[in-house]
């Protein structure tokens, strides 16, 4: 027992049974009276996937991630949200998956942070030349996450140590096979295998 704790009971016990009644009366009403007033705080609305249209989450994650979104799909029966998006900035295979990624991280983050959301995919598009010189727009990277996964993650730390670590967790993953034939970045392929191996 500490000296503090052991000068306090020391204290009560020159004290009489009337007043040692009366403090711990005062106690009793001071502990009741703090738990009402904790208990009747109006507690923060939950934000509800069931509450917003595919345009209103669309605006909302353009704002929050960023992003140039083509596509947003929601299906409220079984809680997942689909979001495509487009990225054109990477200047080599590594650098797509990363970017993939980090912005999967702030598109899913965002949408677990919402009730009823069970399952997020996110899907970067860019472009590639065809064999006729064409610009075709094609899905380069896809990442899955369903809510057990998801609630699993510290959001605040996925991607630190390895800037792919979110493929590791994630459900499903795609990447372009004109991509992954080009990645030989270990950290990138450890994660695929690591995901590959939870499956």
């Amino acid at each position: 027992m500490s000296r503090a704790m052991e000068k306090s009971l020391n204290g009560l016990k020159g004290l009489g049974r009337l007043e040692k009644a009366a403090i711990i009366t005062a106690l009793i009403i001071f502990l009741s009276l703090g738990t009402y007033l904790w208990l009747s705080i109006p507690a923060r609305p939950e934000i509800r996937l069931a509450n917003f249209s595919e345009n209103k989450i669309k605006d909302l994650v353009k704002e929050k991630a960023n992003l140039d979104i083509q596509v947003i799909k929601i299906n409220k029966r079984d809680g997942s949200v689909s979001v495509i998006y487009f990225d054109d900035t990477a200047f080599d295979e590594k650098a797509v998956v990363y970017i993939a990624a980090r912005d999967s991280k702030t598109i899913m983050s965002l949408l677990f942070g919402m009730a009823g959301v069970n399952k997020v995919k996110v899907t970067q598009s860019g472009s590639f030349l065809s064999d006729s010189g064409e610009r075709d727009i094609e899905p380069t990277v896809s990442i899955t996450l369903t809510r057990d996964k998801a609630d699993k993650i510290d959001w605040n730390t996925v991607n630190t140590a390895n800037k792919a670590e979110l493929i590791g967790l994630a459900s499903d993953v795609y990447i372009n096979p004109a991509i992954k034939e080009q990645i030989d970045a270990k950290d990138i392929l450890d994660a695929l295998a690591k995901q590959r191996s939870s499956h």
